[in-house]
């Protein structure tokens, strides 16, 4: 227990749901200077032991993890009550923002360039899947694979990062009950529909961001979130050579493969995947890898100016946090311990709360999702508006009228059951679209 590490704060980079992310330095002995990113969870969530439970875990799989496909996490402390990781710096930007700026530049991204990204990825997710500890293996799943979560050097070095949410079975927390986990439009149909995951999640994850590569289209883009994952769920995408035409044959039929609805139809494997992509990089394709990416990364940059993050690039929006440019900042382990249970339970429990998500006996395993409660409320609310819709504009019958008994109801005294029941059933579909709305307000706050 003590101090350890100094470091210096650049600028910040980024802010995510978790955390912000900035630029900045490692210091040592003999004048040593390394830059690196600084990653300090916000505020908020820091005084919540599931949520720096949640924080720990991130360093403590992503430490156990050396490759070089993979980001390094270098430490970890505490300061001010505020946990850090320190991370290898990539030097460059997230495989989201070059398809964005590639698209916005009018050049399409070169297939065997997807290619070769995918199977670095491979590669990560691989030596990953098969971590093992005592002989044990670690059931380590991603649960993110996304463009947002693939960075590309200025090199062309291809790096996969945030473990944050990965599963494992030496995780202390688990996923809170009702939350998933990952981004819409990337995980696959079983991680959309809470069921049980192993590797072949990361697979199909990886195989929707080779589509967006290939195809420049995402394979389950729709008007809404709720849209998209309903669609996620039932694996429903255009084929890439549709999307793409023109699309060489064999990068489709990898693609197909690995988005199977059915795990046990995608490969099995991140290492089988690999062999396909290679043996199509061989014979399909031309030739691509770490140079070829690095002069295309330089040609775009040529194009629209984007730098690389050391360069001045990564600029962050304008952010209300307290910003520590400029700081220097000595961490700490202190206080990184096991918290105690009824801690820990009755953090989850305040959480669950101000989500507005019910507590339950089992908040500390791995939850149901309850993705088929939304499909469900989609397909009421459908019912409900068309009901609505069909009683609102539904034409009063014409009749004579007899003479007019004081005691009898009048048409106005009738129409106002309808006009009430119109109106509950228009209240009742509101209220279901809000829960739609709810679930986007709350996601942020629990990963």
């Amino acid at each position: 227990m003590g101090e350890h590490g100094r470091y210096t704060i650049d600028r910040k980079l980024a802010e995510g749901g978790m955390a912000e992310i900035y630029l900045g330095a490692q210091h040592g002995a003999a004048g040593f200077v390394r830059p690196v990113v600084v990653k300090r969870i916000h505020t908020i969530f820091s005084q919540y032991p599931q949520f720096k439970n949640m924080f720990i875990d991130e360093a403590h799989i992503a430490m156990s993890l050396t490759h070089s496909n993979i980001v390094q996490v270098l430490d970890l402390g505490i300061l001010a009550g505020r946990y850090f990781l320190i991370l290898e710096l990539v030097d460059g930007w997230d495989l989201n923002r070059v398809l964005g700026r590639a698209d916005a530049a009018g050049v399409p991204f070169p297939p065997e360039l997807g290619v070769f990204i995918t199977g670095e990825v491979c590669r990560a997710l691989a030596y990953a899947h098969g971590k093992t500890l005592g002989g044990k293996t670690l059931g380590i799943v991603h649960r993110d694979i996304s463009p947002h979560n693939i960075l590309l050097s200025d090199q062309g070095e291809v790096k996969l990062a945030d473990f944050g949410i990965a599963t494992a079975n030496s995780r202390r927390e688990r996923t809170l009950a009702g939350v998933v986990k990952g981004k819409i439009g990337f995980m696959s149909p079983e991680q959309a529909s809470s069921q049980p995951l192993d590797a072949r999640s990361d697979i199909f994850s990886l195989g929707a961001t080779l589509y967006l590569m290939a195809t420049g289209q995402r394979p389950f883009a729709a008007a809404s979130d709720l849209e998209s994952l309903l669609r996620t769920q039932a694996a429903e995408f255009r084929a890439p050579d549709v999307a793409r035409p023109g699309l060489p044959a064999p990068v489709a039929m990898i693609i197909v493969r690995a988005m199977q609805k059915d795990p046990a139809a995608r490969y099995q494997t991140a290492e089988e995947m690999l062999v396909e992509l290679e043996r199509v990089q061989r014979s399909g394709l031309r030739p691509a890898g770490q140079t070829e990416l690095k002069r295309w990364l330089a040609e775009l940059a040529a194009r629209d100016g984007a730098a690389p993050i050391t360069q001045g690039g990564a600029e962050p929006e304008e952010t209300p946090s307290e910003s520590l440019d400029g700081s220097v900042i000595i961490l700490t382990d202190d206080d990184l311990g096991e918290p105690e249970p009824v801690q820990r339970h009755v953090a989850t429990a305040a959480l669950r709360s101000a989500a507005g998500v019910p507590d339950a006996a089992h908040a500390e395993t791995t939850p149901a999702v309850p993705v088929r409660a939304l499909a469900a409320a989609a397909e009421s609310s459908r019912r409900v508006a068309a009901a609505a819709a069909a009683a609102a504009t539904a034409a009063p019958v014409a009749t004579a009228a007899p003479a007019a008994d004081p005691g009898a109801p009048t048409p106005a005294r009738a129409a106002r059951p309808r006009r009430r029941r119109v109106a509950l059933l228009l209240a009742a579909g509101i209220a279901v679209g809000g829960a739609g709305v709810g679930l986007n307000y709350w996601r942020p706050w629990v990963g």
